[in-house]
């Protein structure tokens, strides 16, 4: 499976594929993930850091925008590198769902069986 596969799978989970979607509030950030792949704030500031971009919050409405930013993301975090072991296309699943160090946390086990099942 290749990485916009598995993202196409993550819009369906994150957003029902609904571009404009509020999600759950980031107390740490004090404001919402949202679009598609309900992006927080702190996923964009990685990604600009990560790719010297300039991406504004407001770019996470854009899938075509929200679909880079998850490349960029998954790319530089979910590395068999940082993981000790190969990677699955679950393990990116989980990547997306709890964040950079994914692979040190017991896995989301209702995000996954959500990408089993739709992969």
């Amino acid at each position: 499976m290749t990485l916009l596969e598995i993202i196409m799978i993550l819009i369906a989970i994150e957003s029902g594929g609904d571009n404009l979607v509020l999600g759950d509030w980031d107390k740490q950030a004090n404001a919402n993930a949202v679009g598609c792949l309900q992006i927080h704030q702190c996923v964009v500031d990685d990604c600009n850091r990560i790719a010297k971009l300039d991406y504004d919050y407001n770019d996470r409405y854009s899938r075509w925008h929200s679909v880079d930013m998850a490349v960029i993301y998954l790319q530089h975090y979910c590395t068999p590198e940082r993981a000790g072991r190969p990677i699955t296309a679950t393990d990116v699943a989980l990547c997306w769902n709890q964040g950079p160090d994914w692979f040190k946390k017991e896995p989301n086990e209702s995000y996954r069986n959500k990408f089993l099942a739709l992969a």
